[in-house]
Parts: structure tokens; sequence; C-alpha cells
């Protein structure tokens, strides 16, 4: 698997994740190791070897795993970045051409992000879908998203996807880790300049000056929440 302008090409070992979505342990153990939630791998209810076994694969240093999110014509990796010494979760927009990728988020490491405003994420994980729910694309969004807007139900929204992908007992818990985002950067301002939705997060890559005013506004157009250029 190649995504244009990560790492360098065909020597990446990046794979497609969609197997390991299949697994029981899947959410548990991506919601721990992207989303930082300890709720998630304490609430488990499986088997505890099969959640060590999920975390192995997500963590195979010969094997990134990457799930792709269509987003209209555009598309999303979210990728297991098991870098030596440099573990962690990069999400990616690569744009139609499937020429480059312009960097959204960073996880763990020297983070970057937010790269999500809860507007953006709600309308992403909308968009039509072939493989994926909406509850799943939500929660592979979420790590990347940070908000200081965020609506006080977003817990229940979040909590309702969990259920929905499978995770019975401990949601709301879950769901409050996995907005507040522990370890990671602190919830952001958003701000809609010159029909832009930009970040003011000192980390974010979605901070004016850290991107292209070209790639800004191309990744705000992937995301296109209704009403952000009028």
């Amino acid at each position: 698997m190649i995504i244009p302008g990560y790492l360098d090409g065909s020597s990446a070992p990046l794979a497609d994740g969609a197997d390991l979505m299949a697994d029981a342990a899947f959410w548990p153990a991506f919601l721990a190791f992207a989303g930082g939630s300890s709720a998630a791998l304490t609430t488990f209810d499986g088997d505890r070897a099969d959640l060590g076994e999920l975390l192995d694969a997500l963590e195979d240093p010969a094997r990134w795993p990457v799930f792709p999110l269509r987003l209209g014509e555009h598309r999303l990796h979210v990728v297991m970045r098991n870098m030596d010494g440099d573990y962690g979760c990069d999400y990616l927009l690569e744009p139609a051409g499937g020429d480059r990728s312009i960097p959204i988020a960073a996880l763990e490491g020297c983070f970057r992000g937010p790269g999500l405003s809860w507007p953006e994420l709600i309308t992403a994980a909308a968009h039509p879908d072939d493989t994926l729910t909406r509850s799943e694309r939500l929660l592979l969004l979420l790590p990347a998203c940070g908000d200081t807007a965020t609506p006080a139900s977003a817990t229940r929204t979040v909590s309702q996807a969990l259920t929905q992908v499978g995770i019975r007992t401990g949601q709301s818990p879950i769901a409050t880790e996995l907005l507040n985002h522990p370890g990671h950067w602190p919830r952001a301002d958003w701000i809609i300049a010159d029909g832009v939705r930009v970040c003011l997060g000192t980390y974010s890559y979605r901070r004016a000056g850290k991107l292209s005013t070209a790639d800004l506004t191309l990744t705000a157009s992937a995301f296109d929440v209704p009403g952000d250029r009028r």
C-alpha cells in the first residue's frame, strides 16, 4: 500500500487494516492506542489474550495498518505509525489526483493537532461509505478532533457510536477520555477566515502559516461543513 508523499513510498510497510476491524477487540485496542483511552481497555469484556494480540497487530513495526476513509473525491488515511522509537498515529489527507498527501494530525511523539473541529468530525462521519458505518468513521476520526466549542451532547454522541460498534459497557467514561485527549493537545478554538475553517491551536497543522493557503483551503473543503463559506 502506498500513500503518495508519505515516508518513502513503496518501501514503507503500509498495509490495509480492514481485516483487523472485524475482530471484537479492535475498537478497545484502537481507542486505547490512538485515542488514549485506558477505559477502553479496562472495560473490555472479551478474551484478554485476543486484546493483546490485536494491540500487537496495531503496533507491528513490520506492518503499519492503514484505515482509509472516503471524503467525496478525496481520501483520508489513518496510519498506525509503528516506527521504532516513534510510535503513534498519523492522519493524512490524500487529495483527488493521488500525487501527494497533506498532514492533518499526528498523535504521540512530536504531536500535531487538532486536525478536525467538532462540526467537521460530524460532517465527515456522515459521508457515504460502502465499507464503513457512520459510527466507525466517527470513531476512527475522533482522536484527531479537538474543539473548545464541542457541545455538551458530544459525550452522548460518542457513547452511541461506541454502542453501535459493539462496546456494551463503560461507554460514557470512554467517550469522556476520547473527547479530552489525555496525553495529546488541548482543545483549540476554530474560526472561519475568508471562508476557510482554520485552527488557532499552537500545535495544529491547520493553523494559518503551518500549511500553505492552498492546502488549508483544500483541507477545509474536503471536510465541507455546510455554511462555512457563507
